[in-house]
């Protein structure tokens, strides 16, 4: 008895876990690495959003106004309806409006048209209201992208969520078929050596080699009176054997 649980194959819980989570590994691996492709390509192009004006136009500056001569929120929001624009046709396609003390001027960010389209960002001057700037916010696609948001909200939840447990399971999946082989090799080779000693009919104890038994070993098995036979012989230019008496 080993002490060790075993299939009637013979292969011990530990082999058999091993190989089920190699397999796992393998088919997890392969699938995660397309949401892993995605996040890197978009999560690349993301990094650099201030330093391409399509991901992020760059602020302009404007006059220094002091805070109690700037155009308030709402002012600015209806400066922006009196535009007329496609994209802001009522409040509600105002996503956001920013002040920006610093430069002195205001970023104001439209709502998307759907989840396929950037949205369009607007900068005013904070003093007098003028527009200073306008462009898209390319970022927040590639965003979506990144998060599978452009899919809808339960596609996003159930990728996020793959994603992340995959991630855990290939680490510790990783991490125990690292290890385990090393382990289990080294705890068959002790139990080898342990057997080794405690086996009497092992190499170490008196034994009679293996092989034929000669003359000398072999008991006589002659129990009647008289001389024992001869065996028998074959003489040179004969064709018959002859037997002593």
């Amino acid at each position: 008895m080993t002490g060790r649980s075993s299939s009637p194959g013979g292969a011990p819980w530990q082999t058999r876990l091993a190989r089920q989570s190699r397999v796992l590994h393998r088919w997890i691996g392969m699938v995660l690495a397309l949401v892993m492709a995605v996040l890197a390509v978009t999560g690349g192009f993301i990094a650099f959003k201030k330093q391409v004006d399509y991901l992020q136009p760059a602020a302009r500056s404007a006059s220094n106004a002091p805070l109690d001569a700037l155009v308030t929120p709402a002012e600015l929001a209806n400066h922006v309806l009196a535009l007329d624009l496609p994209e802001a046709q009522s409040l509600a396609d105002i996503n956001r409006i920013e002040l920006r003390p610093a430069k002195g001027i205001y970023k104001v960010r439209l709502e998307a048209a759907d989840a396929w389209s950037s949205p369009r960002e607007l900068q005013f001057d904070a003093g007098d209201g003028t527009l200073i700037n306008d462009g898209v916010r390319g970022d927040q696609l590639w965003m979506n992208l990144h998060s599978f948001g452009v899919f809808g909200t339960a596609t996003k939840l159930v990728v996020m969520v793959f994603a992340a447990l995959a991630l855990l399971w290939l680490s510790l999946s990783g991490l125990y078929l690292f290890f385990f082989p090393p382990w289990f090799r080294a705890q068959k080779r002790q139990r080898q050596e342990r057997g080794t000693s405690d086996d009497p009919g092992r190499p170490g104890q008196t034994s009679h080699p293996s092989g034929p038994a000669t003359d000398a070993e072999t008991p006589d098995r002659h129990a009647g009176p008289g001389p024992a036979p001869q065996p028998a012989t074959l003489r040179a230019g004969e064709t018959t054997l002859t037997r002593s008496q």
